[in-house]
């Protein structure tokens, strides 16, 4: 069963990244480069202890457009924007 919605007034992505940690108890930091990447684009999550949970792609839907900001915590978001954390995708 899907997280329910959270509901952020976030600026960017940065600021919806902090607001999901405190909501759900975790810290989600960018992940390093991984081998044969040209930039780093995922997420690792980990629980309050520092414990690593997994590592996520977040995209955001906006206008029904799929987008990946990779790690730009300054991407900047739209009240209508909705921010997807989920299994790699890209």
């Amino acid at each position: 069963m899907p997280a329910p919605r959270l509901q952020s007034e976030a600026r960017t992505l940065g600021e919806a990244i902090r607001d999901y940690g405190v909501a759900y108890g975790v810290v989600i930091r960018p992940a390093a480069l991984e081998d044969g990447e040209d930039e780093a684009k995922y997420f690792d999550i980990f629980d309050t202890g520092g414990n690593p949970c997994g590592i996520v792609d977040i995209h955001i839907v906006r206008d029904s457009v799929e987008i990946c900001p990779k790690q730009d915590l300054h991407f900047p978001l739209f009240p209508d924007d909705e921010i997807v954390l989920g299994m790699l995708a890209c």
